[in-house]
C-alpha cells in the first residue's frame, strides 16, 4: 500500500514536470537553465527515494517524493506569478500531507525551509529576467489541469481509504486484544477459584485434624464430667486444650491461647498442646503445675517460633483430697462456681501472676491451690469468650460476663454452648472476632 503512494507521487511529479516542459518552450535562457537544473535535481531526488525504498524505508521515500512535488509546484507558481501553476502548487500539498503522516517534525521543517529558499530564488530570477511564458495553448492547460486534478483526487481518496483501512485494522487488533485479555482474565479467575477451593479444602482438612486432637467429652467419671465447645474465628484458630489422666489420683487440664489467628497460630497451638499430651517434657512431673508451665516457657521461646507466644492455664486435680493446684501464665482467670446455702452462686477467680509463655526465658511460676466442694463447676476459657465488642462499640464489662456465666436463666451456670449463644447475643452477630474455647468441668460426689 505504501509503495502505491510512492508510484502515485512519481505520477504527480511527472505531471508537474510536463507543466514545466510546456512552459519553458516559450521562455528565455534563464528558463532553459532551470529546465536543466530541475530535471537533474528531480532525478537525484528520485534516486535517493528509490534507495530509501530499497532499504525498506518506504515511509521516508514517500515523503521525499511529496517534498519534490511541492518544491516544483512552488517554483512554478513563484516564476509565473500566479495562474495555473499556483493552483498546482496548492494541489501538490496533498502528497506533502501524505508524507507528513509518515515523517518526523525535523524532516517536515527541513522540506519547508528548502521550499521557501527555492521559491525565493525563483522570484529573484523573475526580477532580472522575464521568465513569463508568452503563451500556453488552451488545450495544454486543460490537459495539465485534468492530470493534476485527477491525480490529486485519486491520491487524496486513496489516502482516506488507507486511513480508514488502518483504523479498521487497529480496531480489529484492539478487539482481538480485548478478546485475548478477556479470555486470559477468565482463565486467571478459574485458576484463582481452583486454587482458592483447593486451599479451602486443605484448610478444612487441617481444621478437622485440629478438632481430632481435642479430647472427647467425659460423663461422670467417678464424679467428674467434662464438656467443651471450640469455635475458631477462622478456619484455623490459635486455641487448644486437653485433659490428661495422669494416674489413679491425678488428672490435669490445660487450655492455651496463641496470639493471632490462622495457620501459624494453629500449628503453634497444636505443637504446644501435643507436648503436654505426649508428655514430651523430659524430667518434668506433670502433677507439678509450677514446673510444667516453666518447662513449657523454656521449650517454646518466641524467637524460635516465629515470634509467637501464648497464654496457658494449667491445673491438676487430686481426686482423693479434692484439691486443685493451678498456674495461670498470662491467661484469663478460670471460674470456680459453687452454690451457697441460699442457692446463690459463689464465684472464685482462679488466677496467678506470671508472664505469657515464650516471652521471657527462665521465669519461675508460682502455683495456687483451692479446695473443691462436693458440688461445684470449673469453667476455663480463652479471652474470646469474654472480650466481646457490643453493637455500641463498648466492650462487655468483666463483672457482667462473670455474673451471666455464674447464674444463667435457669439458675445454674451456663453450659459451654449457652456461653457461646450469650457471646453472640452480646455482639449482635453470629461471627466472632476471636477464637472461642470453653471447657466446663463439673465436680459431683462420686456415686
Amino acid at each position: 500500500m505504501r509503495r502505491f503512494l510512492v508510484w502515485t507521487s512519481i505520477a504527480l511529479s511527472a505531471a508537474e514536470l510536463l507543466v514545466f516542459i510546456l512552459w519553458v518552450m516559450y521562455s528565455t535562457r534563464t528558463a532553459l537553465v532551470m529546465l536543466v537544473v530541475i530535471p537533474v535535481g528531480g532525478l537525484a531526488t528520485l534516486g535517493y527515494a528509490y534507495r530509501l525504498a530499497g532499504q525498506n524505508r518506504v515511509d521516508a521515500a514517500v515523503f521525499v517524493f511529496s517534498g519534490l512535488i511541492w518544491i516544483i509546484s512552488l517554483i512554478a507558481g513563484a516564476a509565473r506569478g500566479g495562474g495555473l501553476l499556483s493552483v498546482a502548487a496548492l494541489l501538490a500539498l496533498a502528497p506533502v500531507v501524505v508524507g507528513v503522516a509518515y515523517s518526523s517534525r525535523i524532516a517536515i521543517l527541513r522540506i519547508i525551509l528548502i521550499s521557501v529558499a527555492v521559491c525565493a530564488a525563483a522570484s529573484l530570477l523573475n526580477t532580472f529576467d522575464n521568465l513569463m511564458p508568452t503563451q500556453i495553448t488552451e488545450t495544454s492547460v486543460r490537459w495539465v489541469e485534468g492530470i493534476v486534478a485527477t491525480t490529486f483526487v485519486a491520491l487524496f481518496s486513496f489516502s482516506l481509504w488507507h486511513s480508514a483501512s488502518r483504523l479498521r485494522e487497529m480496531l480489529e487488533q484492539m478487539q482481538e486484544t480485548n478478546r485475548a485479555l478477556a479470555e486470559s482474565e477468565r482463565s486467571l479467575e478459574r485458576k484463582v477459584e481452583e486454587r482458592t477451593q483447593r486451599l479451602q479444602d486443605e484448610l478444612q482438612v487441617a481444621a478437622q485434624y485440629v478438632r481430632s486432637l481435642l479430647p472427647p467429652p467425659i460423663s461422670n467419671d467417678r464424679g467428674v464430667s467434662v464438656h467443651w465447645i471450640y469455635e475458631p474465628s477462622a478456619e484455623l484458630g490459635g486455641d487448644a486444650f486437653t485433659y490428661l489422666h495422669l494416674d489413679a489420683e491425678h488428672d490435669a487440664l490445660a487450655l492455651l491461647d496463641v496470639c493471632g489467628h490462622g495457620v501459624g497460630a494453629a500449628l503453634h497451638g497444636v505443637a504446644a498442646i501435643q507436648a503436654l499430651r505426649s508428655r514430651r517434657l523430659p524430667g518434668i512431673d506433670l502433677r507439678d503445675p509450677e514446673r510444667v508451665v516453666a518447662a513449657m516457657n523454656d521449650a517454646f521461646p518466641m524467637e524460635e517460633h516465629g515470634d509467637l507466644f501464648f497464654s496457658l492455664w494449667y491445673g491438676v486435680l487430686n481426686r482423693s483430697s479434692r484439691t486443685l493446684r493451678y498456674v495461670s501464665a498470662g491467661h484469663p482467670p478460670a471460674l470456680l462456681i459453687e452454690q451457697d446455702a441460699s442457692g446463690s452462686p459463689r464465684v472464685q477467680e482462679l488466677h496467678t501472676d506470671g508472664p505469657l509463655i515464650g516471652i521471657l526465658p527462665g521465669v519461675a511460676y508460682a502455683s495456687a491451690k483451692v479446695q473443691l466442694r462436693p458440688e461445684c463447676e470449673l469453667i476455663v476459657f480463652s479471652d474470646g469468650a469474654y472480650e466481646l465488642p457490643q453493637p455500641s462499640g463498648a466492650m462487655l464489662p468483666w463483672p457482667d460476663f462473670v455474673g451471666a456465666v455464674a447464674k444463667g436463666p435457669e439458675g445454674h451456670p451456663l453450659r459451654p454452648s449457652e456461653i457461646l449463644e450469650f457471646a453472640r447475643s452480646k455482639m449482635g452477630r453470629e461471627r466472632l472476632d476471636d477464637d472461642f474455647s470453653v471447657v466446663n468441668v463439673s465436680f459431683r460426689s462420686a456415686a
